[in-house]
């Protein structure tokens, strides 16, 4: 781009870019409203931060090299932030993370965040640190790069997942807490290419809303219930057939997966009528 053309953006796409020209844009379009590169190469970049006052969604969604995410972030506040997509698969600081988080103050509601799967605590940590720089996030999108597979079925990662549960709980000993991330309402969990029948322990999947059903125990303080998988998993039956309270009591699991429920529920309601009427007939005292 030139920058007279430059200056005059309003919204930028580009497939890959060095650091310095990531900024660069950045700096020379103060119209700039969206955003969204992949990174290539590191560059020289600035001693002080970019500010920039306009810009409301900014994505960082391919970085082949490790610290090239952290080189960008490290040299940009961004106030008016409501978007944030980052991918994180390669190596990051979560202090440079914070920083940037801290510096903006941003009102983000919407963001994505891409990790490997086979680094659990690390990754964990990183998750942590944003979501407690981020309470106006409403929707949350979490998607795993490739990971290991174990017997031709990828070896999911449910940490961050288990993280949300844990955190959404009340706490007996502290009656005003409140969790991470208040205002979350949607969640997408996917893996980008991996396609499993493993999908969220059973046992972990209740917890996450604020309804009450037999097996979610306390609900969550958080107002999510909508929870996307798109693609990447295939649940069988039986899984299903355990969401059908949680869809009564108003969780959306997406379309495609609602009218999966839905019909096993109706067949369950069928069968239940249609044994009952056996019930009746065979009790029926003889004429």
């Amino acid at each position: 781009m030139e920058r007279t053309t430059i200056a005059k953006e309003v919204e930028a796409e580009v497939n890959s870019m060095t650091t310095d020209r990531c900024i660069d844009i950045i700096r020379l379009s103060p119209m700039l409203r969206f955003f969204e590169t992949g990174l290539s190469n590191e560059g020289v970049m600035p001693h002080s931060p970019t500010v920039h006052n306009v810009l409301e969604s900014f994505s960082l969604l391919w970085s082949p090299r490790p610290g090239l995410v952290d080189q960008v972030l490290s040299s940009l506040t961004l106030p008016r932030l409501h978007t944030l997509n980052l991918d994180l698969v390669r190596d990051h600081d979560k202090n440079i993370i914070e920083d940037f988080l801290h510096r903006s103050a941003a009102p983000i509601t919407s963001m994505e965040l891409q990790f490997e799967q086979v680094r659990n605590e690390r990754d964990l940590r990183v998750f942590q640190a944003i979501a407690a720089l981020t309470p106006s996030l409403s929707h949350l999108r979490i998607l795993y790069d490739d990971g290991p597979v174990d017997d031709g079925i990828s070896c999911f990662n449910n940490s961050i997942f288990k993280y949300l549960v844990d955190s959404g709980k009340p706490k007996a000993d502290n009656p005003s807490y409140l969790p991470p991330l208040p205002q979350l309402k949607s969640l997408t969990y996917s893996a980008a290419r991996v396609v499993t029948k493993v999908w969220i322990p059973l046992e972990l999947l209740p917890g996450l809303f604020p309804v009450s059903t037999s097996a979610s125990g306390v609900p969550s303080l958080r107002p999510l219930k909508s929870l996307f998988t798109p693609g990447s998993f295939h649940p069988q039956k039986g899984y299903l057939r355990s969401l059908i309270p949680l869809r009564q009591a108003g969780i959306d699991f997406g379309k495609e997966r609602n009218e999966d429920i839905d019909r096993i529920a109706a067949r369950t309601v069928g069968v239940d009528n249609e044994d009952h009427m056996s019930s009746g007939r065979s009790s029926r005292p003889l004429s």
